[in-house]
């Protein structure tokens, strides 16, 4: 059998990097420790909140530390609205930003200053809606499904921002949905919208070269797994200079673990809007 690859880890250093960049001699132990300790706290933190975690980039110095986040605002929360989050005072209320800064220095060194740059990818702009519209006339036979306008909004966001982690995290919410909801004849709709989508990519941002999307699970109570597989454009897992963008995330439901995985393959990064 072929050796199976992380497209991430084979890309390190390359055309990809490390989350925390910082180098040290004596204190490499704790602070790598330290660092763990904060990611899996914003996790926690934003995904209790509302919010959709991408990552956490931090950079040390030897008097302050830098850290960069990226959310997206979950559409399943019922506060979570777009005209809340155009005012950043009111998202740094949401988010409780003050407690979070407080605990940071706690678990952190006394002397290190800590920075906190939040950038929201949840915020709606113009190019974001007339995209939006084009993508809601080529649905209008899921129009009476509710995943629709969600999937079709994080779809129109990973194509302009490497988001793919987004893209998982809102299919395993629906595949887990309808199997608590026991409406399993949703769930091929739902599969063939899942195909519709990834053929739409055609017609979109002409900076992403290819999408890959499987899923993998008992679909209704079947007794053996069953993979589905749907790919537009090009997605070479083998060239090393390839911008790959790759997700896991696995959704649990009654009849078992479904797998999701996306592969995005984008063109130069400066072509992104």
């Amino acid at each position: 059998m072929a050796q199976r690859v992380n497209p991430i880890s084979l890309r390190l250093g390359f055309n990809l990097f490390w989350n925390s960049i910082w180098y040290s001699n004596k204190n490499y132990a704790a602070l790598f420790f330290e660092d763990n300790l904060i990611k899996h706290y914003f996790k926690n933190i934003f995904e209790n909140r509302g919010f959709f975690f991408k990552r956490a980039l931090i950079k040390r110095s030897t008097q302050r530390t830098f850290i960069f986040l990226e959310v997206y605002g979950n559409p399943y929360f019922k506060y979570v609205i777009p005209k809340k989050y155009r005012n950043y005072k009111k998202f740094q209320r949401i988010l409780k930003i003050n407690k979070i800064r407080k605990f940071l220095d706690k678990l952190s060194n006394a002397n290190c200053a800590i920075h906190l740059s939040i950038q929201n990818l949840f915020i709606i702009n113009r190019i974001h809606r007339t995209y939006l519209r084009r993508l809601r006339g080529q649905f209008l036979r899921y129009k009476k499904y509710r995943f629709t306008l969600t999937i079709l909004g994080i779809f129109n966001t990973v194509l302009r921002t490497k988001g793919a982690i987004f893209l998982t995290r809102v299919l395993a919410f629906e595949l887990e949905f309808l199997e608590r909801k026991k409406k399993n004849k949703i769930i091929w709709n739902f599969i063939s919208f899942i195909g519709k989508l990834v053929s739409s990519l055609k017609y979109q941002n002409k900076a992403v070269h290819g999408i890959r999307v499987q899923l993998k699970g008992r679909f209704r109570g079947i007794s053996r797994p069953k993979k589905v597989r749907f790919r537009e454009g090009l997605v070479p897992l083998n060239t090393i200079r390839a911008q790959i963008d790759y997700s896991y995330v696995p959704a649990i439901t009654k009849n078992g673990t479904f797998g999701i995985k996306v592969w995005i393959c984008y063109k130069n990064p400066t072509q992104l809007l």
